[in-house]
């Protein structure tokens, strides 16, 4: 009933608003389960790309998420999405740095197994390095 993630090394992004899925930021689940998921988002900022991260989820599933940090100006206040398929930008306004957040939320599961893994992107579209560091993990417990 626990799944556990850790980045080993940095992936990079460049250019692209495709949202892709993380190499290593996923878990397996069957049909009907339900988990808690926690996510140590750490990643490198850039000015003109920004940063937009979401879930890619088994069919007939659902989710609730939040990212905790700042986010889309609103810094330090929680972020409510609805569902895995939206996206969020996060730590935005031209900032160029390394940063962190924490990703909280819900899986409840429809009658398909699969696998939930974390998805991000540039917001906008550059020429600049956008990446998701190594350090980052995510820790999942299965609650039924």
């Amino acid at each position: 009933g626990v799944a556990r993630a850790r980045k080993a090394t940095t992936e990079t992004v460049n250019n692209s608003t495709t949202q892709q899925n993380d190499d290593d930021l996923l878990f397996s689940v069957a049909a009907n389960e339900v988990w808690l998921i926690f996510v140590w988002l750490r990643m490198t900022l850039r000015a003109a790309s920004d940063f937009k991260v979401g879930w890619s989820v088994p069919a007939a599933a659902t989710m609730g998420w939040q990212s905790v940090g700042d986010s889309a100006g609103n810094t330090g206040t929680p972020v409510a999405v609805a569902t895995a398929a939206q996206q969020v930008r996060l730590l935005v306004g031209g900032l160029v740095t390394d940063a962190g957040t924490m990703l909280s939320g819900t899986y409840v599961g429809g009658a398909n197994g699969g696998t939930v893994n974390l998805q991000w992107s540039q917001d906008v579209a550059a020429a600049e390095d956008t990446q998701v560091l190594a350090g980052s993990a995510l820790l999942a417990i299965r609650v039924s």
